[in-house]
């Protein structure tokens, strides 16, 4: 976080100081753990409101809660990971597992068709992986999170594993929301004995959005789509 306010310059920096102290703060009244004091109230711009991952990373047993990815200018720019943003690729490799994800969101003021992953964005850029071994999201909850567009819980694009995680009360909320659940993005996904429920698109997909991807020992249940198909889960090639 510190890195990429050092980047956006400005204010940022302050604005992150003003975080970190409330976060501690409440740590020191014992109201959150020492692990929440780095995703408590983040807020950056454009990608990853409590933590950016890149590279090789592991995040377990982790509270990100209440965080932003949040773009409020005119030109045409995509917002991605409001709680978390994970980039993998060649040799690196993402593994997240044991955390909490909640009620984190995506805010994109230029367009409601360039926001992904109001809970969790998580890319693999390793073109080789064919087992989806690099990236991997296992025995996680994610809920309550919300985004415009695509992934009001996880945008997961490219060769990503979900494993054995609770996918409940996630939104996309805007007119072309679609994957509010989860939006499996781009070729050999997969979501593997998993609970997707309660979650709610603007249009498609309430519960999965699969392209490419593989669906396996998962419950879907009461998700809904408002305007669209696929209440529970919308599949298509390509």
């Amino acid at each position: 976080l510190a890195i990429e306010a050092a980047k956006q310059g400005g204010t940022a920096c302050a604005i992150l100081n003003g975080a970190n102290e409330a976060a501690v703060a409440l740590f020191l009244e014992d109201k959150i753990g020492f692990y929440d004091i780095s995703t408590k109230l983040g807020v950056t711009k454009v990608s990853g409101g409590g933590l950016y991952a890149a590279y090789n990373a592991s995040v377990f047993d982790t509270r990100i809660e209440d965080c932003h990815a949040e773009y409020t200018g005119a030109a045409a720019k995509d917002v991605m990971g409001g709680g978390l943003y994970a980039s993998a690729g060649n040799t690196y490799s993402f593994r997240m597992s044991g955390c909490h994800v909640l009620g984190n969101e995506t805010v994109n003021a230029a367009s409601q068709v360039n926001d992904y992953g109001g809970g969790l964005y998580v890319n693999n850029n390793n073109s080789s992986d064919e087992q989806c071994a690099c990236c991997v999201v296992s025995n996680c909850v994610v809920q309550g999170n919300c985004c415009q567009y695509a992934g009001g819980g996880i945008l997961a694009y490219a060769k990503v594993q979900v494993v054995d995680c609770r996918i409940l009360d996630n939104q996309s909320t805007g007119t072309r929301g679609v994957g509010a659940g989860v939006n499996l993005f781009g070729a050999g996904n997969r979501i593997l004995y998993s609970r997707v429920t309660g979650n709610a698109s603007g249009k498609d997909a309430g519960g999965v959005q699969a392209c490419d991807s593989i669906i396996g020992g998962c419950a879907i249940s009461n998700n809904s789509a408002t305007a669209g198909v696929g209440g529970g889960v919308c599949m298509s090639l390509g």
